[in-house]
């Protein structure tokens, strides 16, 4: 019994990591929102019109910037980053009417369990390409992330608080974002800047994360041993 599980373990090792990624995706077909993405509650399921398909439509947002936002910890888009080795997080987006060339961004949001609170929350950030242009055309976007990294603040991120949207606040890092994620936020914006009040006609489709266990420490023969003993 022993030999085959170690014979098991052998085969797994050599096995094409690629094979046993996994990607869910929220494309809202059949119009299900499994993330529970909103601006305000007042978003729309359209059939038609998506990339392709069933898409999210808010027409009217009145703010500084769209920000979507994951329903506070939704199993498929929350939780321990690195514990589930996530690796990459893409989307679809659209813009009708509005637009101006500033980035869009991911934001990882840890919550400390009071949603409701935002003084206590502590969150890091990616600004990425430009938002699409306000002519309809769908724009794929894709962050990586670095859920493995134990750097204070990983290359090309941000963190930040209430009191500062550039620095994560004092004894606090990535590590304590990226093993807590309670909410994802997609801005079409900078998190760190201002903005003035406009009318946006917004859409977000094919919302993806991806885990990928080439991201997580190796199991080695000695750690195979020790557990059998």
């Amino acid at each position: 019994m022993l030999k085959s599980i170690m014979i098991l373990a052998a085969l797994l090792l050599f096995l094409p990591l690629e094979l046993i990624s996994d990607t869910f995706t929220d494309d809202f077909e059949g119009g299900v929102n499994h993330g529970g993405w909103y601006y305000n509650q007042n978003e729309i399921l359209e059939s038609t019109g998506g990339n392709p398909g069933w898409w999210l439509h808010n027409p009217l947002i009145d703010n500084f910037a769209v920000i979507f936002k994951s329903t506070w910890n939704v199993s498929e888009f929350t939780g321990d980053y690195r514990t589930m080795g996530v690796d990459d997080f893409s989307f679809d987006a659209r813009l009708i009417g509005y637009s101006i060339p500033i980035e869009m961004s991911i934001l990882l949001r840890n919550t400390h369990g009071t949603p409701g609170n935002v003084d206590d929350d502590d969150y890091a950030y990616f600004p990425g390409a430009l938002i699409p242009p306000g002519d309809g055309t769908w724009t794929s976007y894709d962050f990586p992330i670095p859920s493995q990294s134990t750097d204070s603040v990983p290359a090309g991120w941000f963190g930040g608080w209430v009191g500062d949207p550039e620095n994560f606040r004092p004894g606090v890092d990535w590590n304590d974002v990226v093993t807590n994620v309670d909410r994802v936020e997609i801005w079409f914006w900078h998190p760190a800047y201002f903005g003035i009040f406009a009318s946006w006609d917004a859409g977000l489709d094919n919302v993806a994360i991806s885990s990928n266990p080439s991201a997580l420490p190796r199991t080695t023969w000695a750690n195979i041993k020790q557990s059998l003993h």
